[in-house]
């Protein structure tokens, strides 16, 4: 499924085998990045110089070891505040993903505002106030943060899958992974659409619209159709007023 890698510069590239499984996923188009910082400090308790300085570190870092640059920020403990939106505009950052108790989805700003709407393990813990299986429960919590924001965003870290005892250990708690497997599968199986953070606007926007719609800019993507006959389609569906220009 599609996933977005937040990545801290100062602790990225020396691992071989995590740089080639990025840069094969990047290249196959499952895995989009996005700078964490630096460092896991928070970003709010410095200056526009610093932040950006974080950032673009980060960046070059990424470009250095992925051949990519990030156009996504992900702040630490989701805090951020007016000079890191300069910070983000210095280094031409078109998403910020922060946490749905600090901020709120805004599509029309710069960046875009898209903060995650759960973090996976309080969704693998069971509920007591809901009934059914644990993966039933996470369905039920999905559809409401989707009914309730227009989508659902959920966070994770690669800890959340490793054996604890008084401590974390390198080692993968199978019984995590296996509820994770079966998450995939049941939203699949409800018709529950995966896709990677920058498609939401696009998905969310479109929840306005029928359905079909979508597929005039699938077809598009796919080579099926060409440019003419993509703006067609759109002054089409304008007149009709099916799309309403802003």
């Amino acid at each position: 499924v599609p996933v977005t890698t937040s990545i801290i510069g100062k602790f990225f590239g020396s691992d071989p085998k995590t740089v080639d499984f990025l840069n094969q996923q990047i290249q196959d188009k499952k895995i989009e990045v996005a700078v964490r910082g630096w460092e896991l400090l928070d970003h709010s308790l410095y200056g526009t110089e610093e932040q950006s300085s974080s950032i673009e570190q980060t960046n070059d870092q990424i470009a250095k070891k992925l051949g990519v640059k990030s156009e996504i920020f992900s702040p630490p403990f989701g805090k951020f505040n007016n000079n890191t939106a300069s910070a983000l505009k210095q280094n031409n950052i078109s998403y910020v993903s922060t946490m749905i108790a600090t901020d709120t989805l805004n599509l029309k700003s710069s960046p875009i505002h898209i903060p995650e709407t759960s973090y996976l393990p309080n969704l693998l813990d069971d509920d007591p106030f809901l009934q059914g299986t644990v993966v039933e429960k996470m369905i039920l919590t999905v559809e409401a943060q989707q009914k309730k924001y227009g989508y659902a965003l959920i966070s994770t870290q690669p800890s959340d899958f490793a054996i604890r005892d008084g401590e974390f250990k390198n080692q993968t708690n199978e019984d995590r992974i296996k509820l994770l497997e079966e998450l995939f599968s049941t939203l699949k199986k409800n018709n529950i659409k995966i896709i990677s953070l920058t498609n939401i606007p696009q998905e969310t926007i479109f929840e306005k619209y029928p359905t079909w719609i979508k597929h005039v800019y699938i077809w598009y993507d796919q080579g099926k159709i060409t440019d003419i006959e993509l703006e067609n389609a759109i002054n089409n569906l304008t007149k009709r007023l099916i799309i309403v220009p802003r």
